[in-house]
Parts: structure tokens; C-alpha cells; sequence
């Protein structure tokens, strides 16, 4: 009985968790409790090369004012035509942006850029 009860509110936990990411559609698991997300995020506050994918705003077609089809295929929904420094923590390189932007003028691409370092930490 003790196990079950505990089975149960796991269960129950799991649901809830389930039921806010589809209602708030703000990827909580994706972006804060995701071990690859975290691994990926973490390896790139220590590297002092940063592999980032970088933005060049005179090759996009794409009006700012409208959601291009880079952050429609964001599987974060990240707007990589505002980098800010969420964005340089959130965005995990996975490469479907730049991969759809080829399409569409080639504004966004890989790029690697040495960070300052402080305390064994990769710094913007």
C-alpha cells in the first residue's frame, strides 16, 4: 500500500507536469529539465570556443515583425533575430534554424567565437 501510494502521487506529479507544458507551450521540460539540454548548456559555459549560431540581418528576407520560419522551427521557440543573453543560454546549437534559414537567405549560420574566461567560466 505504501508503494502504490507513492506510485500514485509520482504519477499524479507526472500528469500535472504534462498538462502545464502543453497548456503554457513554453517547453519547461525542454528548456530546465532536459539532461541533454542541460549537458549541452552547461559545456558551453566552460568551453572557451563557443559554438553559436550566429545572425547576419542584411541577408534576411524575413521582416522583423513577422515570426520567420526560423523561430517557427526553433524546437524552443527561441527568436534568434534578437540574440539577448537568455538566448545564449537557452539555445542548445541543435541547428534547425539554420538549416531552415539555407531557404531563406542564409542569414543565420555556425559560427565559433572565443569567450573571456572567469573562474573557469566562458563568458560573453
Amino acid at each position: 500500500i505504501f508503494v502504490q501510494k507513492h506510485l500514485s502521487l509520482a504519477a499524479g506529479v507526472i500528469v500535472a507536469i504534462l498538462f502545464i507544458e502543453f497548456i503554457s507551450r513554453n517547453r519547461l521540460w525542454c528548456r530546465c529539465l532536459c539532461p541533454q539540454a542541460v549537458l549541452l548548456v552547461l559545456a558551453k559555459l566552460v568551453n572557451p570556443y563557443r559554438l553559436k549560431v550566429g545572425y547576419q540581418k542584411e541577408k534576411c528576407l524575413i521582416s522583423d515583425s513577422v515570426q520567420g520560419p526560423c523561430q517557427k522551427a526553433c524546437s524552443l521557440s527561441l527568436d534568434m533575430k534578437t540574440p539577448n543573453q537568455a538566448l545564449e543560454t537557452e539555445c542548445t546549437n541543435c541547428g534547425d534554424c539554420v538549416a531552415v534559414c539555407k531557404n531563406t537567405g542564409q542569414a543565420l549560420g555556425f559560427q565559433f567565437k572565443r569567450c573571456r574566461s572567469k573562474g573557469g567560466f566562458a563568458l560573453q
